[in-house]
């Protein structure tokens, strides 16, 4: 917060300024007041995404690979097996939610110098068509899978 100003009469709060409030990250933010008697406030951040729809792009390459933006992302098209989307750079927590709605699979390449599961720095993983996966980064260079049946 910056520039606030809080007024307490009586332990009651009558009157609170607050010229700027940021909640987290994202478009859903919630801010609940509760319980004013123990003058409890929280912020939490809803879960609601729009997903990036993203077409897959290159051929066999990282670099040409459509880069994903958002943490959730609906492969729309994908008009063969050796076309990629790219994962940002990986963040320890980081996750993205990948829906393969393409008629093909779609290579999911790192970001430079990462790598997903045990397979080597800067190589893809394969998201079958209409499959989902969960892509979380362990640390700064690794990502994990959680696979869709």
């Amino acid at each position: 917060m910056a520039t606030s100003q809080i007024l307490v009469t009586s332990g009651n709060i009558q009157t609170l300024t607050v010229q700027t409030l940021t909640l987290g990250s994202g478009s859903a933010k919630k801010l609940t007041l509760s319980n004013a008697s123990t003058k409890q406030l929280s912020a939490s951040q809803a879960f609601i995404l729009t997903p990036q729809l993203l077409q897959a792009t290159g051929s066999n390459s990282q670099s040409t690979a459509a880069q994903i933006t958002a943490p959730a992302v609906v492969v729309t098209r994908v008009s063969s097996s050796t076309r990629g989307i790219r994962l940002p750079p990986a963040s320890a927590g980081l996750t993205e939610l990948i829906s393969n709605a393409g008629s093909n699979s779609v290579c999911v390449f790192p970001a430079a110098g990462d790598r997903i599961e045990s397979n080597a720095t800067n190589v893809s993983a394969t998201l079958a068509a209409g499959k989902g996966s969960i892509f979380f980064a362990q640390d700064s260079v690794t990502w994990r899978l959680i696979q869709g049946a």
